[in-house]
Formats: C-alpha cells, sequence, structure tokens
C-alpha cells in the first residue's frame, strides 16, 4: 500500500480516477451525471495533480493507494476538516477499487488505514458521502461502523 502518492503519477491517478466517476455515472447516479455534471477529463486531471501535491506537503490530506503488479487498482483520498460541532472531522472523500479487484479486501485494508490515521490525528467523528444505491459501499462502511446520518436533497436548476 501506497501512502501520499509518492510512488503514484498523476497519469495513473487520473486514469482511475475516470473509471471511479464511470462507475458513479452508470451504476449510482445515472440522472446527474446524464443532465448536469459535464465532465472534463483534463480540468479533473489538473485538479488531481493538486490534490496530490497537497497531499504529499499536508498533514491534513491522506492518498492511500493500491497497486498489484505495477498497476494502480485502487484509491482512497482522505482528509481531516473543522467539524461544526467543534473538533476535527475525518473525512472519505472517495474510494474506487478498480472492477476485478473487489471483493479482495482491498476496500477493508484501505478504510481500517483511514480510520487509523483519524485515530493518531485525533479525530473523533468519520465521514463519507455514499451515493444512493451504491449498496457495496455502504456495506462497506457500515462494516466499520458508519450509520446514515443525513440525507441529502438535490434538484436541477
Amino acid at each position: 500500500m501506497v501512502l501520499h502518492g509518492d510512488e503514484v503519477s498523476v497519469d495513473e491517478f487520473a486514469d482511475l480516477f475516470d473509471r471511479f466517476i464511470d462507475y458513479h455515472r452508470k451504476h449510482v447516479y445515472p440522472k446527474v451525471f446524464e443532465k448536469i455534471l459535464d465532465y472534463d477529463k483534463e480540468f479533473m486531471r489538473e485538479r488531481l495533480a493538486r490534490i496530490l501535491e497537497n497531499a504529499r506537503r499536508s498533514d491534513d490530506v491522506l492518498m492511500i493507494f493500491e497497486k498489484r503488479d505495477g498497476k494502480l487498482v485502487a484509491f482512497c483520498w482522505v482528509s481531516i476538516e473543522d467539524y461544526w460541532a467543534g473538533g476535527k472531522l475525518l473525512d472519505v472523500v472517495a474510494l474506487h477499487v478498480r472492477e476485478g479487484y473487489r471483493g479482495q479486501g482491498i476496500g477493508s485494508k484501505m478504510v481500517e488505514r483511514a480510520l487509523e490515521w483519524g485515530r493518531k490525528k485525533g479525530v473523533r467523528v468519520a465521514t463519507v458521502h455514499v451515493g444512493f444505491g451504491n449498496e457495496p459501499a455502504q456495506r462497506l462502511f457500515e462494516k466499520y461502523g458508519f450509520r446514515v446520518f443525513n440525507i441529502e436533497l438535490r434538484r436541477e436548476m
């Protein structure tokens, strides 16, 4: 497992992030992506480069990557934010395991590592946003004690 992206190129990360977006486009938020999200791969590649650089320099951002046979197969992006009720909040921003590598415990190891990192930082609350209908992700996080806390409503403008 690679932490902070020291051995991960922007191109590798961007390729896997595109797969993350494609998964959500097809399985989680098909109507959202169809109607309101214009995903710009080049813009996102530049943003991901900044995210990787920030993770390398920041104590409040953790990027966890898994490589198998030299190929990037999973990522977990975690940050620590100020919690509105005081203290700090661990936010699992995104986690994705490449198709063909799911069900091998990679996501579980990443969640465990993220929670361990947060505990060492003194964080007492963790959150993750799971798309409606993304039952595999919901089951994964529930296994680690995450529970439904909020329901977000959206509409088109």
